[in-house]
């Protein structure tokens, strides 16, 4: 879905603003993977 891209413009403002979005999710995508990981890890312990 190429179209719906466009650029930016250089702004350090807009960049910043961007980054700091794009690490919140992928600190929420990691915390995700975590608790998945040990909801498994405690299911298996009960019945493998």
């Amino acid at each position: 879905m190429r179209h719906t891209l466009r650029a930016i413009d250089g702004e350090d403002e807009t960049i910043a603003e961007l980054e700091m979005i794009v690490g919140f999710y992928d600190d929420l995508a990691g915390e995700a993977t975590r608790v998945a990981n040990r909801l498994h890890g405690l299911l298996t312990q009960i019945h493998p």
